[in-house]
This record gives C-alpha cells, sequence and structure tokens, in this order.
C-alpha cells in the first residue's frame, strides 16, 4: 500500500472513530499557502496543544479533502518561516478533542460541544522552495 493510498484510509476511518485512531501517523505532501493564525486558548485546551506556541491553517490533502493541520514549539517556529507556495513533505498525528462552549439563549446559558479534528506536524522538510 502506498503512503498516499494508507494516508487516505487512516484519515477516512479518523474521520468515523476520531477515538479508535486519535494518534495515528500520516504523510503527506502540501503547498504552503502561509496563511497560519495562532490557535485560541479554548482549541489548544481541547486539542492539548501549548497555549499561545501553537498555529494552524487548512489545507486541501490530494485524496483526503480539507483538513485544519497545526504545528506547536519548535515545529511552528519553523514552519511560520518557510516561503509562501513552497513545497513541504509533512508526518502528522491525527489529533482530536472536544471543544466546549456556553451560548445564551433566552437569556440562559447552554453548554455546547463539538468534535475538533486535525493533524499535528510532527517534522516536515522542504521539497521545493
Amino acid at each position: 500500500m502506498s503512503d498516499s493510498d494508507r494516508t487516505q484510509l487512516i484519515l477516512s476511518r479518523f474521520k468515523l472513530l476520531p477515538s479508535q485512531f486519535k494518534g495515528e501517523a500520516v504523510e503527506f505532501t502540501l503547498i504552503n499557502n502561509d496563511n497560519f493564525s495562532a490557535v485560541d486558548a479554548e482549541l489548544c485546551r481541547a486539542l492539548e496543544q501549548p497555549i499561545g506556541n501553537t498555529v494552524s491553517d487548512c489545507f486541501e490533502i490530494t485524496g483526503c479533502g480539507s483538513w485544519y493541520i497545526y504545528a506547536s514549539g519548535e515545529t511552528a517556529r519553523k514552519l511560520i518561516n518557510v516561503n509562501k507556495y513552497s513545497k513541504i513533505q509533512v508526518t502528522a498525528t491525527t489529533i482530536f478533542g472536544i471543544l466546549s462552549s456556553t451560548e445564551w439563549a433566552d437569556h440562559h446559558p447552554r453548554e455546547t460541544k463539538s468534535t475538533e479534528l486535525g493533524l499535528l506536524i510532527e517534522s516536515f522538510e522542504v521539497l521545493e522552495d
């Protein structure tokens, strides 16, 4: 099975059963669109990532659809310095968490929960700059 086929299989299973497929390693290439932004504290807590030290962006992964890609710490620092439109080979793990939020309806608070899925970059290599 090719890396691409394996990634497609893991990500399709992860969408169905995120708790069971959390922490799975995947490999893919992407083009840096240089739109990284800081991840807010609540989402960092849900995904068990360091607050104030995590970035994300949404990327299209060939054959797998759109995914939020996260990077933390030194990996994030290196990633935000990659030139726009550079082709990057990525090794990432699947991450999953529950995001809780409070909404007000009819003057009463109502807690809502949402499932958050993504891919955490463990390492990357710039293939074309």
